[in-house]
């Protein structure tokens, strides 16, 4: 009963008690022979003689799917089914972690910027809450281990795997839904695998994804690293002239790890295309403890899954990216520049409100990619309000004259009662304390309009850092001052009220502040790349990590009918990244990511908000199952239709070759790719269930039956 129920659980946990086909036919015979076929045993003789034979039945059926024990053939996946998984056995565990990692090797306490343990158990007290803490979700896994070479990472898989657990690889421990720290799992802290003095820049050159895009070198770096690390390597290594491009997201102590495989959107995105675009080779230890190199030419399918799939097909140790060049400045302009811009729109009406909404729409959909490209970012629709928060690939003034162009600047549209600021290099130009802005004279409108100019890409972005991260307390693991953490002199900071905490932000439009940021971004030890919520937050908020996750998940909108987007746009919501450009000339089934009509992305903080968008969208599709997802952005477990809503037609190939390289689900949680049904001869429709182990005889059905 116990081997029948835990063989029912597979995709539950990889650990089962099922013995080798061997060991389960000769069990049968023990039994038989003791208590016989016929007579009582109690009360119990027809019950037993039930079991005995159904499970006899079970076990050939078992059998024919999954061969003997042990027929493992190198670089093939094992065929010996879930007899490969020993039961779940946390001595082993432990035992097998003890003599990989002993003690009297240094191996207690002083890793990374908690000063974690290298390996840490419930039992370990406060050590343990530390090593488990994350920046959404209150999980409780088996335990935690810090691995610090690839080494590292095989062994502790082997450690797991041998004792029947499954495995959960943590990047920076930044999930929404708390999933890179699982309940019961081992989980694979990869926060210390990441050197930026080890980074391998490698200038080399080629075109890119839209006509006349070039790249201008790769680089490999280790999958411990943060958006935020990445940055700071890629500006450092090139100078502004190159016009040397790394996107990332809004949040900079994300995994770059997670980030890419879950899809990777940034402000660059319409420019560069998604993370998973960008990517070239990873290296990845499977569940057999195998390293592996995935790319175009190395495991193709592998590389493909990775490139998209949700990384549930072991644990990423290093990627190499490509590293895009930003545009050539326009005629009359002699140097690359960079703008974070900003705009604030008034709609009052239901005219005003389809003027933007088209003009912005065709903007997106219509214009030259190259042209559109440039500008990306986030913004929001509210009705009677509209924003832009983003970023130019370019100077403030180009910005003006393509939106003008596309009829997004005109001046009955900008909020007449905020005047615009316009800095360039730190210097203002015009607004604030000096004298108002206008098109005439300064190149930017009147009002509604702030713009943020630089002579480089890694400025630019740092910046937006700047002015984003103080004011979350999910993103670090700041101090509360700022200016200390950063170690530049308080008059760079002001006093700010954040959710009722008192904070001492800092000012970003100074040189001094932004080489701050550079240097603590650099710093994969530092506060700025481990994730929130910061330790002082718990005196604010105690049970900060007995919530679930906030975020309500993602949603990705692509083209729609005026109407439907004037309902939505009345709704309102938040646009988190916009993926217009070159995202949209990749084709749907180029990688693992399918989604590639979809120019908007939103998060819903608000599950009303969220309710009445979801259905008006379904409403547009004319199914709900149609809906479109980011997975980096995960909803919250309950989504019937998750495998659709995030890997659309894709899913199918990704659960085969999930199957291939972690059959036993190792790496799998509740919303990750589950592995295919194995291909068994004989056996009609053996390849459309997504569960592995999951047969259907019904021949052998009827007799069971019948001997019921």
């Amino acid at each position: 009963g116990t081997q029948l129920q835990t063989y029912s659980r597979v995709n539950q946990a990889p650990a089962g008690c099922i013995p080798s086909s061997q060991n389960r036919t000769t069990m049968i015979k023990k039994r038989i022979a003791k208590h016989g076929t016929t007579g009582s045993v109690g009360e119990t003789s027809s019950c037993l003689r039930f079991v005995a034979i159904t499970y006899a039945l079970v076990t050939f059926m078992l059998s024919s799917v999954h061969g003997a024990a042990g027929e493992v053939v190198e670089g093939e996946a094992p065929q010996c089914g879930l007899a490969c998984a020993p039961p779940r056995d946390f001595a082993a565990l432990k035992s097998c972690l003890t003599a990989s990692f002993p003690l009297d090797n240094g191996n207690t306490t002083g890793l990374g910027f908690f000063a974690l343990q290298k390996v840490t158990y419930p039992t370990d007290g406060e050590a343990y809450y530390k090593a488990r803490r994350s920046t959404y979700g209150n999980m409780q896994p088996a335990v935690v281990v810090m691995a610090e070479t690839t080494s590292d990472v095989v062994t502790i898989v082997n450690c797991a795997v041998s004792s029947g657990y499954r495995i959960s690889p943590r990047g920076r421990n930044h999930h929404y839904q708390g999933l890179s720290n699982m309940n019961g799992f081992v989980v694979v802290d990869c926060s210390l695998l990441c050197d930026p003095a080890t980074f391998n820049f490698k200038r080399v050159d080629g075109d890119w994804i839209l006509p006349g895009q070039k790249y201008i070198a790769t680089v490999q770096g280790g999958s411990g690293c943060t958006n935020a690390v990445m940055l700071a390597a890629t500006h450092k290594e090139f100078t502004s002239s190159e016009g040397a491009i790394y996107s990332v997201g809004t949040c900079p102590s994300v995994g770059i790890a997670g980030y890419t495989t879950g899809g990777g959107s940034g402000d660059a995105t319409p420019f560069t295309g998604w993370g998973v675009d960008d990517l070239l080779e990873v290296q990845m230890v499977l569940w057999d403890g195998r390293l592996v190199t995935a790319s175009a030419d190395e495991n193709p399918d592998l590389f493909w899954a990775t490139r998209g799939g949700g990384s549930g097909n072991g644990i990423i140790t290093s990627l190499t990216t490509v590293v895009p060049q930003s545009p050539e400045p326009p005629t009359g302009e002699t140097s690359r520049r960079f703008t974070v811009v900003l705009a604030a729109y008034v709609t009052p009406d239901d005219t005003s409100r389809q003027a933007f909404l088209t003009a912005f729409q065709n903007f997106l959909y219509d214009v030259d990619p190259l042209v559109s490209s440039k500008f990306g970012g986030g913004g929001g629709l509210f009705g009677d309000t509209k924003g832009l928060a983003g970023i130019f690939l370019g100077s403030a003034k180009e910005f003006v004259n393509v939106f003008k162009e596309h009829g997004l600047l005109e001046e009955d549209m900008l909020n007449n009662q905020v005047p615009s600021g316009f800095y360039k290099d730190y210097e203002l130009v015009c607004g604030a304390d000096a004298e108002p802005c206008s098109i005439d004279e300064h190149g930017v409108p009147a009002s509604g309009f702030g713009a943020f100019e630089f002579s480089s890409y890694g400025e630019m972005m740092l910046f937006k850092l700047c002015s984003n991260v103080p004011l979350s307390i999910t993103m670090s693991q700041t101090s509360s001052d700022w200016c200390n953490d950063l170690g530049i002199a308080e008059s760079f900071c002001s006093p700010a009220d954040v959710f009722g905490i008192p904070m001492q932000v800092p000012t970003c439009n100074h040189r001094e502040v932004i080489e701050a940021f550079l240097e603590a971004a650099y710093d994969p030890l530092g506060f700025m790349n481990q994730a929130g919520p910061p330790t002082f937050i718990e005196e604010f908020f105690p049970t900060v990590f007995d919530d679930t996750a906030t975020s309500l998940g993602g949603l990705l909108i692509p083209r729609l009918d005026i109407e439907t987007l004037m309902d939505i746009d009345k709704i309102g919501l938040t646009i988190n990244h916009f993926q217009h450009g070159a995202p949209m000339a990749v084709a749907k089934d180029a990688t693992a990511f399918p989604h590639r009509d979809a120019a908007l992305m939103v998060e819903f903080l608000d599950k009303d908000d969220k309710a009445q968008v979801i259905s008006r969208m379904a409403t547009f599709y004319g199914d709900d199952r149609k809906l479109q997802g980011y997975y980096n952005y995960m909803n919250p477990p309950g989504n019937p239709n998750w495998r659709y809503y995030y890997f659309g037609e894709n899913y199918n190939r990704l659960s085969q070759i999930k199957l291939d390289y972690d059959p036993y689900n190792f790496f799998g949680n509740n919303q990750q790719v589950e592995p295919a049904m194995p291909q068994v001869p004989g056996v009609s429709g053996s390849k459309t269930s997504h569960r592995v182990g999951y047969h259907v005889y019904p021949i052998w059905i009827l007799i069971v039956l019948a001997i019921f």
